[in-house]
């Protein structure tokens, strides 16, 4: 499976905010999209941090996204070595994922994967995808936004 992990590696999405952050993939082509994979740790090392509300907008423009999910606070926190959102199919260049409440201080993930209806993981930079965050704590070699997809 193609993926965008850094597995050992964290990015602190949001960090200048406990509980809150987003991160904006910009797809290299408008595609359709049909299903989204991230998790906080794969490895199952780290269990902090998960997010337990959150969105997932998708569009043509940051200015057209629309609501594909939509995890009020109050949800159980998600697993955090995978989690799968899937939805019914929308043409999309950018994907949005914002954090609005986690299990305890900065939202925090080590993979998101965005696929299109033939099943090919569309988020990877090395395609030409462009990761953009709320906020960066850039620690070297351990929390780096490059290193999610």
């Amino acid at each position: 499976m193609l993926k965008t992990a850094f597995q050992e590696e964290l990015l602190e999405a949001g960090c200048d905010e406990a509980g809150r952050g987003w991160i904006v993939f910009e797809l290299p082509e408008a595609t359709h999209i049909g299903k989204i994979v991230w998790s906080r740790d794969r490895e199952g090392q780290f269990d902090d941090r998960r997010p337990t509300a959150y969105t997932l907008e998708a569009g043509l423009s940051l200015d057209a996204l629309r609501t594909l999910v939509n995890l009020p606070p109050s949800r159980p926190a998600v697993n955090a070595r995978r989690n799968t959102d899937r939805f019914t199919p929308t043409r999309a260049r950018r994907v949005r994922f914002t954090i609005r409440a986690t299990s305890n201080l900065e939202p925090c993930l080590d993979e998101l994967e965005v696929f299109d209806t033939d099943a090919r993981n569309v988020a990877l930079a090395r395609e030409g995808t462009k990761a953009t965050s709320s906020g960066d704590t850039v620690v070297p070699h351990i929390h780096d936004l490059t290193h999610l997809n």
